[in-house]
């Protein structure tokens, strides 16, 4: 079974992370949402947004909770403060990730994100 640590360095790793870990990591069904402009995401859109995406300099998680949704299937629920590498700005955010046990890991089924104005 996953714990909150594991799964909350993976997160950490996905903030990050490029297309390669990415397709490891994504379910087949998996949809991410975003605050707009940006919006619903499929698989292949995700993996598509990775090239040009800014990347993260600095990233803290609080307030870390883990549910356990059913069989093989968990919830990740945090707070998320990041900094942006390329104009230093800053992105607070409440976050929850499903992941699904198959074949011995844990996918991404899910990920969605509330921005958090501070």
């Amino acid at each position: 079974m996953a714990t909150k640590e594991s799964l909350l360095e993976l997160e950490r790793q996905l903030w990050n992370a490029d297309e390669e870990v990415y397709e490891d990591i994504l379910s087949k069904d998996a949809v991410m949402v975003f605050p707009p402009p940006t919006g619903i995401l499929d698989r292949s859109a995700v993996l598509d947004s990775l090239g040009s995406a800014d990347r993260w300099r600095r990233l803290k998680f609080d307030e870390a909770r883990l549910i356990d949704v059913g069989e093989d299937v968990v919830q990740l629920i945090y707070r998320a403060v990041a900094e942006r590498s390329g104009d230093g700005s800053e992105y607070t955010a409440l976050v929850t990730t499903t992941y699904v046990e198959a074949n011995g890991s844990w996918q991404l089924l899910t990920h969605q994100q509330t921005p958090v104005d501070e």
